[in-house]
């Protein structure tokens, strides 16, 4: 069965609502992060470089630029810390995208070929974990004109508490940052939460376009 895919766009947004939640309250808390004007200004914390919010409680972001999260989940407190993708946790890394429906996985995510990405898209992809298990995961780069994301995935435990949401605007905040000012995502077109979900963060449900593929032959001396 061939499985074919749609594309998702996000140019520079205008107003973006963020989602924390708060430990002492246990809901959802939402806020809006400053007007985008012709690039992207997404911060780590998100709302927490607002004047009016105190990030202390909810947010809290190290020297190492690490992003770390707190809030409860089933009635319990739970500590997500987001940082930088290494491929030092490849294993379990490639474990939770084969627990995620909607990731499509080939020869291309060996540990040679994600080393290789990393490499070419230095800084650009993050890892969530919560007591040192990995939760989520994001790749993201660029080819100095567009920029991409792949592999967005979040533990099907620890949906909906803003995981996914926070490690594709790291991503897009690394894009922003290098001047890119137009992101796609390649997905399935069967994929309906998958969809649902990036058109909830304010990105473009492409139509008009199509992908075309063709598998390169390694060349013989």
């Amino acid at each position: 069965m061939i499985k074919t895919s749609s594309l998702l766009t996000l140019s520079a947004l205008p107003n973006t609502t963020s989602k924390l939640i708060c430990v002492n309250e246990g809901r959802a808390k939402s806020r809006k992060v400053g007007e985008s004007k012709g690039a992207y200004r997404f911060c780590e914390a998100q709302a927490a470089f607002n004047s009016d919010f105190t990030p202390e409680k909810d947010v809290l972001r190290e020297k190492n630029s690490n992003l770390r999260l707190r809030f409860a989940f089933d009635g319990k407190e739970m500590n997500v810390t987001i940082s930088q993708l290494s491929i030092v946790s490849y294993d379990d890394i490639l474990a939770l995208w084969q627990q995620c429906e909607g990731v499509g996985l080939s020869d291309a995510d060996s540990r040679g070929n994600i080393q290789s990405y990393l490499d070419r898209n230095p800084g650009m992809s993050f890892v969530a974990t919560s007591d040192g298990r990995v939760i989520g995961t994001v790749l993201g780069g660029h080819d100095g004109r567009r920029g991409y994301i792949h592999h967005l995935a979040v533990h099907p435990d620890c949906r909906r508490q803003g995981i996914g949401r926070q490690l594709a605007e790291r991503c897009l905040q690394v894009l922003g940052d290098k001047g890119i000012h137009k992101c796609h995502i390649f997905i399935f077109n069967n994929n309906a939460g998958g969809i649902a979900f990036w058109k909830s963060l304010g990105w473009t449900h492409r139509t008009d376009i199509s992908v075309i593929s063709k598998t390169i032959e390694a060349h013989k001396d």
